[in-house]
């Protein structure tokens, strides 16, 4: 059974963009364009990762991170990709709570960390 990953970012061309890589690796890929919709669909597919945008229309990247880790009783592995890594708080990666990667992604390296974090 294919790994579930929910891709949340207010760009409608990223998430197509992050959508076709990671179907081709076999992942089951939901979208989302804003943080409230995210914590629907979270409901919804039960994703076995996040991925997430920082900066978008209702609710931030670190808002929707946050309620999640309040609500759910198991690790979710998150990764933040933002144009600005400066604003994830340095203890979240440190702890390994989340990872980051920066804006412009990489697409290579966006399938590296997926597999690193949730594997194939």
């Amino acid at each position: 059974m294919a790994k579930k990953i929910l891709v949340v970012d207010d760009n409608v061309t990223i998430l197509k963009m992050y959508y076709l890589v990671l179907t081709s690796c076999g992942y089951e890929v939901a979208c989302a364009m804003d943080g409230a919709s995210a914590l629907i669909k979270f409901q919804q597919m039960k994703p076995d990762m996040l991925i997430l945008d920082l900066e978008m229309p209702a609710a931030s990247g670190l808002e929707v991170y946050r309620r999640l880790r309040e609500n759910l009783a198991q690790f979710i592995p998150v990764l933040f990709i933002t144009g600005r890594p400066e604003q994830i708080p340095r203890e979240m990666i440190l702890s390994g709570d989340a990872k980051l990667l920066g804006k412009p992604v990489k697409l290579p390296m966006l399938k590296v960390m997926v597999q690193q974090m949730i594997g194939a």
